[in-house]
């Protein structure tokens, strides 16, 4: 095996984290044209 299983767990968190970082950046851009197509 190439990557022992903490590798693959670090590469596996480090990967949550991009799509966690990414998903609050579009949605703090998002969040006033949100907030006022809901009102």
């Amino acid at each position: 095996m190439s990557k022992t299983r903490y590798e693959r767990r670090r590469a596996h968190r480090e990967a949550v984290s991009a799509v966690v970082f990414t998903a609050c950046i579009v949605v703090a851009c998002g969040l006033p044209n949100w907030v006022e197509w809901l009102l």
